[in-house]
């Protein structure tokens, strides 16, 4: 199978299960986040990277916008 980009439908419950898990990852442990099920692991590591990469983007554009 292919690795494609899925549509984010945040009103499912493994989508808000996996939202939850993203927003408390700083307090998680990677002990606790290695305990899940490999494609569960693999859908809170994308979430965390695309979020990440939004900020990272978000800043280099106010640092832009303000120098």
């Amino acid at each position: 199978m292919a690795a494609v980009e899925l549509e984010w439908v945040p009103e499912t419950l493994y989508n808000t299960a996996i939202s939850a898990v993203v927003d408390s990852y700083g307090r998680a442990r990677r002990r606790d986040i290695r305990s899940l099920p490999e494609n569960i692991q693999f859908d809170v590591y994308y979430k965390v990277r695309e979020l990440r990469i939004f900020k990272w983007c978000h800043l280099s554009a106010l640092r832009h916008f303000f120098t």
